[in-house]
């Protein structure tokens, strides 16, 4: 990337992502908001605001107010900046609590292995499939590439801060 940053040999979509100008990295960013706990700190983060709870809905959602963007989270519930006036489906791993236009995605994205387009359909309702780690990030993935599926999603990673 620059003679001081690099990313990982793996992440080579990503740089080629960064190179034509569709991703951009930036460190070290933070609010001015110093007191108080973690807590109040990602609740001041999440919603864009100043103080904690200043603001009762998050930024993304309020972004999706304001475009034709949809968004969408993975995890059990949707996520402080996420949530708000723009409806915002969360899905717990489970196919069918997906609202139709990921589902569409979900069709769409694996519409390429023929034998596992025509057992989909019956997966889903019987409410077999359940999608976990790597596979998440995988489907998200997929659904933002999709045509079909959401602009923005969230993912959560229980843990992610505190390990």
């Amino acid at each position: 990337m620059t003679d001081f940053w690099s990313l990982n040999f793996k992440a080579l979509n990503l740089h080629a992502m960064a190179e034509a100008g569709e991703a951009v990295f930036v460190q070290a960013v933070a609010t001015p908001y110093r007191a108080r706990s973690y807590f109040d700190g990602s609740q001041v983060l999440e919603s864009g605001g100043t103080v904690p709870f200043g603001i009762k809905d998050g930024w993304l959602n309020r972004l999706l107010r304001l475009t034709s963007l949809k968004g969408a989270a993975s995890g059990t519930t949707v996520p402080l900046i996420l949530s708000g006036e723009v409806p915002v489906p969360a899905y717990s791993r489970r196919i069918p609590t997906l609202p139709a236009y990921l589902r569409e995605g979900i069709f769409t994205l694996w519409a390429q292995d023929a034998e596992f387009a025509k057992l989909l359909p019956q997966l889903v309702e019987s409410e077999s499939i359940v999608i976990t780690g790597k596979g998440d990030i995988q489907l998200v993935s997929g659904l933002l590439a999709s045509p079909v599926g959401p602009d923005v999603v969230t993912m959560d990673f229980p843990i992610w801060d505190i390990c």
